[in-house]
């Protein structure tokens, strides 16, 4: 496989992958509320044309000969990385939140997981104990949960109250979780 050959797959999977994340947005702006409808196609829009500007730049770098090649290429980098920059400052702050929730929610879950093999191990009495605390951790981390997908889907007047909700839960489980570590680890 030459260079050329190697460069061209590359970049038709990036364009796969920012076909798929584009499409993404585009099921989240169907289920959204009208206002967050509004915003997500606006994003999308802007997306779609770097896009295809990306695209264009590739169709032309697959018909160029050996001399026009490196600087083809030079433009169709340019066209990626601005395709990047585009998706990067489209996601709005509600959005990256929401990622970041996500993924400690997922943090969580996976320690509750762990501290409940470690209370397998523990004394009868202190087994008990442990897994009761590990339980209404649980049970906090499920309503996070659910608080989670009511953020996904609530519009932005409802959003800044729900997050402050949600800060106050997560707040809630850390001091619980260094509670736990204090008393068992």
């Amino acid at each position: 496989m030459t260079t050329k050959d190697a460069y061209q797959e590359k970049i038709e999977a990036q364009l796969r992958e920012w076909t798929a994340k584009i499409n993404e947005q585009k099921a989240k702006a169907d289920v959204a509320k009208a206002d967050v409808k509004i915003e997500i196609n606006k994003r999308i829009d802007g997306l779609q044309v770097k896009k295809e500007a990306a695209q264009a730049k590739f169709q032309e770098l697959k018909k160029a000969g050996a001399e026009k090649w490196e600087q083809l290429r030079t433009g169709l980098d340019k066209a990626m990385g601005d395709l990047k920059t585009a998706w990067e400052s489209a996601q709005p702050q509600r959005e990256h939140y929401q990622e970041q929730f996500e993924a400690q929610i997922k943090e969580w879950g996976t320690k509750l997981n762990e501290l409940t093999a470690k209370a397998q191990k523990a004394s009868a009495d202190v087994k008990a104990k442990m897994l009761k605390e590990i339980e209404e951790m649980r049970e906090r981390k499920d309503e996070l949960q659910k608080k989670l997908t009511e953020l996904k889907s609530a519009g932005a007047e409802k959003w800044e109250s729900l997050k402050a909700s949600t800060e106050k839960g997560k707040e809630d489980l850390k001091k619980r979780w260094e509670s736990f570590k204090t008393k068992y680890l």
